[in-house]
């Protein structure tokens, strides 16, 4: 409950400066930690290729959700046709 606390703007109706800091419950620092360990990791010769990689499957993931709601939709209307 304390996350959610967390979230919501104060009386004034602006949010505090720890929710604005917090990125999907990551502080700064960690948010460095982990942008540091991913260029020793890859390096930056191999991040943009990273990044794309990342998007095609993005992409690809939800081009294939589409398509099971696609078939899931033709099924359930053949099943009503029964």
């Amino acid at each position: 409950m304390g996350a959610a606390v967390a979230c919501l703007p104060k009386a004034g109706g602006r949010l505090g400066k720890d929710v604005i800091m917090r990125i999907g419950g990551l502080g700064p620092w960690e948010l460095m930690i982990i942008v540091g360990l991913v260029l020793l990791v890859f390096g930056p010769k191999r991040l943009p290729d990273l990044g794309k990689n990342l998007a095609e499957g993005i992409k690809n993931f939800k081009r294939g959700m589409k398509s099971v709601q696609e078939v899931e939709s033709v099924v359930k209307k053949e099943l009503k046709d029964i």
